[in-house]
């Protein structure tokens, strides 16, 4: 059982618990828990329920925070902040009243004719526009947390069955809870109620009802703490600090939006000089990155007094955290920055480098102008990305391992080809840690992280924190400052929280598959290399959430709060890091071994067979535009590069993205291929006569040099398409010619079927239709391209 110590405890639960009665509330069995039903009451009632069931002990301070959590006139005075009579708890209570306004905040009207009890979840991709046209509005059923529910639907309503199974299940694992940790208790909580109540809108009365409990719960708690840390900061004490202080946090800088950004990700996992063992090291190095990004956030809200919940996203190499504003906070800030990018410049010699900035954020900016102040971190991580180890290279212009100096017996790492190594070892210190977490990721249930500098071993040691791997039926040694759980299991024990690893590796026999035997399943024995990312990804979070005031035209307003952009960044990553993995691993049998390298934020790297990639690229695009609810707003880019397993996969990798880049360029929501754009809405024309063409020849007996005189063919018409060269006109009779030799004897009775495919792009039908003789000049090359090399023998490779 917890006894709660402080007032911080009091603040953070406190903010996390505020509106749980809204839970209760769209019950008619729950709702007679609570006097008169309102939420606050039932809100309180949880807290008694949490008493009772000996998981806290009892806490009226608590209880109080929870009901009385409101300063509305539409609400009882016996739920307002201003019947407490208490001074400090009143103070405590004003404090997570303006929490929770901050992380509501509204501009948009209401509906009161729907009934509150039944409103479902509006998909929060539903209302993101940036101009490319209206989404249909979906919602989510009531459903707890699981990968067959993450997609929204035509949904119109929540039945009673739904809400009170969901409330039986929630109340049933908090029972479980048996901690005497705050800490413990407070992340357990916080996962109960992400699991079960992501899909329960916040407000039901609001014209958007896109906000879930969840996301508002962990905003306010995020915010309460950080507003009680900057009055304690400040004023030294909660008896110091008055009413009207806490009140100022609307229109005065209280708060501070921090953000970070690793930069030399691309440089750092694909620089690899030799390929032995390279799924190992593409695994281990991809990760990495993930665990730096974790680490370095946990260091920020470890070192400033804040919680998990202030980590508003973290994801792709990016972060994002709520926190006080104050001078003691600032300074904490910059020693932070120094000992994290010294410690990577030394120990990665300028490889990685971690950008952090903040700015002040006052109280109604966390609601109703948040986009303003995430454009403005997102401004300042720009900038600072140019001043890269600037003070780090004035203090030392030279950097150099403990290994530098040891003249003959050193030399370079044959593996990484950058740092050195003792010549009677088989690699530097850093490739043995990448080929240990290579071997092991795949059998990592948990991730345990450590509030100390090293554990010893192979672990992962950075900011004076070290992370360790657990694997099934491992226990955890020590008491770990934070573990990451990747499976279902509870630990009751240890603070956690669920992730998701964001990768996945295809195995055969029990066995994890090698890059030479994937390839082997395509029909030329090519590996293919997969990258891709949502377009238009800054412009979404930053202008996306605005919507038109329905009582005056014309008029946009601005709906980008703090908790909105946690929820939608939370989706985004759940489609990559939890939905795509797991999918693509179900389906290895029919869409092919695929190893996916990493994926998470809104990007992703996979390495499989490239004839099935090409399958998979159209799958991953068709099943983002079903999470998204089909919303034209949301389009994708890939690049797919065709390499063989024993190319480098830095220049793989780098043709990947340069095919990405092409498609970026050259008008988005497409894939790269072939050195080809090609749209998506031409996807399934380009490749299925890709496959008409193998038909030809292996059905029909038609020669290979057919197919090849058809490129021939293919270059003509796109000759004349650019320069109009009448002499390139020549393709259409050279083709009638041939068709007419060498194809119609073989077709038997499928002449007409067969010859009219042919002639739609080719003959003089072809020209005359102006949309068939642009796909034969834009995008035939890929269609022919993708025959050949399907039917291409693995010697001819």
């Amino acid at each position: 059982m917890v006894i709660l110590k402080n007032d911080y405890e009091r603040v953070a639960l406190g903010g996390l618990l505020h509106d749980i009665g809204k839970l209760f509330n769209r019950s008619d069995f729950y709702r007679e828990k609570g006097v008169s039903g309102e939420h606050p009451f039932l809100s309180s009632w949880f807290v008694d329920y949490i008493v009772e069931n000996k998981i806290i002990s009892n806490d009226e301070a608590l209880k109080e925070i929870t009901q009385k959590h409101h300063e509305s006139q539409y609400f009882p005075k016996e739920l307002n902040v201003s019947s407490i009579k208490d001074t400090n708890l009143k103070k405590l209570a004003l404090i997570v009243a303006k929490a929770d306004n901050y992380s509501s905040m509204e501009r948009h009207g209401e509906d009161k004719t729907r009934s509150y009890k039944n409103v479902p979840l509006d998909s929060i991709f539903s209302r993101i526009d940036i101009g490319k046209g209206k989404a249909p509005t979906t919602r989510y059923y009531l459903r707890e947390f699981h990968k067959e529910h993450l997609f929204s639907k035509s949904h119109e309503a929540n039945s009673q069955s739904e809400v009170n199974d969901i409330i039986e299940k929630l109340l049933s694992e908090v029972r479980e809870i048996k901690t005497d940790s705050f800490q413990v208790l407070y992340l357990r909580v916080l996962e109960i109620i992400k699991k079960y109540v992501w899909t329960l809108p916040s407000d039901t009365q609001k014209e958007i009802c896109d906000l879930s409990l969840y996301d508002h719960l962990k905003t306010t708690s995020a915010i309460s703490i950080a507003s009680y840390n900057y009055h304690i900061e400040k004023n030294l004490s909660l008896e110091k600090t008055t009413q009207v202080s806490i009140n100022g946090g609307k229109k005065e800088p209280h708060f501070l939006l921090i953000g970070g950004d690793i930069s030399g990700i691309q440089s750092y996992i694909y620089s690899l000089a030799s390929s032995e063992n390279i799924a190992k090291r593409l695994r281990a190095r991809s990760f990495f990155i993930r665990v730096l990004t974790e680490l370095a956030s946990i260091k920020i809200v470890k070192d400033l007094n804040l919680t998990m919940s202030n980590i508003v996203i973290s994801n792709g190499g990016k972060f994002y955290i709520v926190a006080q504003n104050g001078e003691d906070t600032i300074e904490k800030l910059k020693n932070i920055r120094d000992l994290m990018n010294k410690e990577l410049y030394l120990d990665y010699e300028g490889e990685i480098f971690l950008n952090l900035q903040w700015t002040p954020v006052v109280g109604e900016e966390l609601g109703l102008k948040f986009s303003e102040k995430f454009d403005k971190i997102n401004d300042l991580l720009e900038i600072g990305k140019n001043r890269k180890f600037h003070k780090e290279i004035l203090e030392n212009p030279v950097v150099a391992g403990d290994i530098y100096g040891a003249g003959e017996k050193v030399e370079l790492c044959p593996i990484c080809g950058k740092f050195l190594k003792f010549k009677e070892e088989k690699s530097c210190k850093k490739c043995e840690i990448d080929e240990f977490w290579g071997s092991n990721l795949p059998k990592m249930e948990k991730l345990a992280i450590y509030d100390e500098k090293s554990l010893g071993g192979k672990e992962i040691s950075l900011f004076g924190l070290s992370v360790k791997i657990i694997k099934k039926d491992e226990e955890i040694k020590g008491s770990p400052y934070l573990v990451m759980n990747f499976g279902s299991e509870n630990m009751e024990n240890y603070p956690w929280i669920s992730g998701f690893y964001g990768g996945y590796v295809p195995t055969k026999n029990d066995e994890i598959m090698t890059f030479e035997e994937i390839a082997k399943e395509s029909k030329s024995k090519n590996l293919g290399i997969l990258k891709g990312d949502i377009d238009d990804l800054g412009m979404i979070f930053s202008m996306g959430l605005k919507i038109e005031d329905r009582d005056e035209e014309s008029v946009v307003q601005d709906v980008t709060s703090i908790s909105r952009v946690a929820t939608l960044s939370r989706m985004i990553d759940v489609f990559f890091s939890y939905w795509l993995p797991k999918v693509l691993k179900e389906n290895q049998s029919t869409l092919g071994s695929h190893y996916v390298v990493y994926a998470g934020g809104d990007d992703f790297m996979i390495v499989g067979p490239w004839d099935k990639l090409i399958t998979s690229s159209n799958f991953i695009k068709q099943e983002f535009q079903r999470f998204v609810g089909f919303n034209p707003n949301f389009t994708i880019s890939m690049g797919l590069a065709i390499t063989k397993d024993k190319d480098p996969i830095y220049l793989s990798s780098k043709w990947a993205t340069e095919l990405e880049s092409l498609v970026k360029g050259s008008g988005k929501d497409g894939i790269g291929v072939f050195d080809t754009y090609i749209p998506w809405k031409k996807y399934k024309e380009v490749f299925e006569f890709g496959d008409f063409l193998i038909e030809l020849r292996e059905k029909y007996g038609v020669s290979q040099s057919f197919i090849y005189r058809l490129l021939k063919y293919t270059s003509m018409a796109e000759n004349y398409f650019k320069n109009r060269d009448s002499k390139e006109l020549m393709y259409l009779s050279k083709f009638e010619y041939d068709i007419s030799r060498n194809i119609v004897p073989k077709l038997g009775d499928n002449k007409k079927e067969v010859l009219g495919k042919l002639i739609k792009y080719f003959g003089h039908e072809g020209f005359v239709d102006s949309r068939n003789h642009e796909f034969l000049c834009k995008y035939m090359r890929v269609s022919i391209n993708y025959a050949v090399r399907k039917l291409r023998e693995v010697n001819n490779v």
